[in-house]
Order: structure tokens, then C-alpha cells, then sequence
């Protein structure tokens, strides 16, 4: 994962049930006696793990990282913040996220999507680890707060959608957001009414937006972003496994780059093209598994495997047990 902007770790600290807080700022890195700096950034490798590290101390059902985004506001998030709240809709509000979020998080993961019955905020990271499960429930928490901060008419949203599976607690995140929660959906995202997201914000200025766009135009053109090449790798993988294997230079025609620049890309984030090919085949058979009722044999051609006792044979050495197995215990 990209570096993330030390402000989202103080938030989440913050909002713990931990009682060594300086203590855990300290292990961050972080000066527990300095103010809040949207611009120090830590590694969102080590991000991930404090998150899991928290949930795992938390007592009930896993909120920190809720509360976290629930505490956050725009005066935040420095020259963005300002920006979404000075836009003039709440629609303009989201498309500033989308356009800047990467100074952030460094990553271009925020976009809107507009449909005639629904528009949503939504954040485009795969959930690979847990960590990334509370990151991005984190994420749309915070657009849920933003939102209410700056709209000059009463939240509330019509949906949140989150890509995971919800382990039996939907009734606390429906209670949380006041209204329906969608888990194992397409994409992570907060779904409002065309009405409320054409709505005006209460301070919105198209003068003074277009001032502080100006001002984020020019830091996104003098910041390197680090984008990650693992999701639009795994993407491209995925499409092609039922005909099997995919060669990399294949994937890399696909992503406009060369191979050796693929491999490049992939080396500097301490990956392979062999490993994320067999993160996706993992990945894709266990969903499979849990979610459809293909047979063994549908699940290993879909995979990319040839023939099911190569497939029982990795996904052994994966998960320490059969794919038979795995299903009859989830």
C-alpha cells in the first residue's frame, strides 16, 4: 500500500480503546507532542498493520476505526478540505475527492459515480487483507461525516456498500450509519439521492473553490503519486484465468507498458507477475467457493488450473486444507 497521510493514524488512535496512545504514536513514528500534520506521512504497510493491531484489542463489535472516521472533519484535511467544503454541492464535494484524494493517500482510489437513481462516493481498493477491510469501512465512515459537515440540508444516506462480508454484525453498522447497509457488494461507496447530491452546501463559493483547485492543481502536478500495479495487474489477470494462465507480456500489452517495465513496476513494491497471479487465483477460488455452487472441477477451470489435482494441491499449500474442505467450513 501507498504511504497515507500520518492524520488518518492520529485519528485512529485517537478514537481506540488503547490507553498508551504517545506509546503507539511513538511506534508510528510520530511525535505524540506535535500538532496534526496532513502533509507527514507514514507507511500505509505499517498503517494496515495498526489497524489490525487495534481491532484486535478492541472489546465487542470492531468500531474504532468507525468512530475514527466519524470524528473527522474538513478542516482536517488542509487545502482539500477546504476545497470540498467550499464547493458548491455536495456532488462537487465528491468530485473534489475524487480529483485530489491522491494527496492523500497516494493513490488515485476515490471516484463518483452518477446514475439516474443513485450517486455514490466510492473507493476503489481492494480489500486483500483485513487491514484494507478497515480502512475502507474507514474511508466511507469519513465521507458519511464530511458529508453531513457541509451539506446544507439534512444527511442521510440511502445505502453503504461495502465489497466484503459483514461476519453477522450488519444490524451495528446499519445502527452506525442510519440506514441500510449492503455487505459483499460490487464496490465500496456511499450511496445518497440525486436530490441531496445536487443540494447546496452551506459555505459553497464557486469563486473561492476555484482558488483552492488552483492550489491542488499545482500540488498534484509537484508530487510524485505512488500509484500500487498490484490491483490493475490483478484486475487484468482476473478476466483471463478461465482460458489459463496469462503471460505477462500479455498483462502488460493490456496496461500499455512493456513486460520489463511491468516487472520493474512490480519489483519496486516487492512483488513478482508469478505472485500476483497466484494472489489472484487464490483470491478468485475462495470467493468461488464460498459464493457460488460451482462444482470443484468449474471452480480449478476457473481459476486457471488445468485439472482439479493441481488445483487441490495449491490451494492445500494456500490454506492448509482441501477446497472441499474450505467450503463445508464457510
Amino acid at each position: 500500500m501507498s504511504n497515507i497521510s500520518s492524520l488518518f493514524v492520529r485519528k485512529v488512535i485517537e478514537s481506540s480503546e488503547r490507553l498508551d496512545k504517545p506509546g503507539l504514536l511513538r511506534k508510528m513514528g510520530l511525535d505524540p507532542s506535535a500538532p496534526t500534520d496532513v502533509d507527514v506521512f507514514v507507511s500505509g504497510d505499517d498503517y494496515l498493520d495498526l489497524l489490525e493491531e487495534l481491532a484486535e484489542s478492541e472489546k465487542g463489535p470492531v468500531s474504532f476505526h468507525l468512530r475514527a472516521g466519524r470524528a473527522m472533519r474538513c478542516d482536517d484535511y488542509g487545502v482539500l478540505g477546504l476545497a470540498f467544503k467550499s464547493a458548491p454541492t455536495l456532488l462537487e464535494s465528491y468530485r473534489r475527492m475524487e480529483r485530489y484524494g491522491q494527496l492523500l493517500i497516494g493513490a488515485p482510489v476515490y471516484s463518483v459515480d452518477v446514475a439516474d437513481d443513485q450517486v455514490c462516493a466510492r473507493i476503489n481498493r481492494e480489500a486483500t487483507r483485513y487491514g484494507l477491510q478497515l480502512s475502507n469501512e474507514a474511508a466511507i465512515s469519513t465521507f458519511w461525516a464530511l458529508s453531513k459537515e457541509v451539506s446544507d440540508h439534512e444527511f442521510t444516506p440511502e445505502t453503504v456498500y461495502y465489497a466484503h462480508s459483514s461476519i453477522g454484525l450488519t444490524d451495528h453498522y446499519e445502527r452506525f450509519f442510519g440506514c441500510p447497509v449492503t455487505f459483499d457488494a460490487d464496490f465500496n461507496g456511499l450511496g445518497v439521492s440525486p436530490e441531496l447530491a445536487e443540494g447546496a452546501n452551506k459555505v459553497g463559493d464557486n469563486a473561492i473553490v476555484e482558488y483552492f483547485d488552483q492550489k491542488l492543481d499545482s500540488l498534484v502536478a509537484n508530487t510524485e503519486i505512488e500509484s500500487s500495479w498490484r490491483t490493475p495487474v490483478r484486475d487484468e489477470v482476473a478476466k483471463v484465468l478461465s482460458g489459463g494462465l496469462p503471460r505477462k507480456k500479455d498483462i502488460a500489452k493490456k496496461l500499455g507498458v512493456s513486460d520489463r517495465t511491468l516487472q520493474r513496476r512490480l519489483s519496486s513494491e516487492g512483488l513478482s507477475f508469478q505472485s500476483v497471479v497466484e494472489e489472484t487465483q487464490k483470491d478468485l477460488a475462495k470467493q468461488l467457493l464460498r459464493k457460488s455452487k460451482y462444482s470443484l472441477v468449474e471452480v480449478a477451470f476457473m481459476a486457471g488450473f488445468s485439472d482439479q489435482s493441481a488445483f487441490n494441491r495449491a490451494f492445500k499449500r494456500w490454506e492448509g486444507e482441501t477446497p472441499g474442505a474450505y467450503r463445508a467450513s464457510v
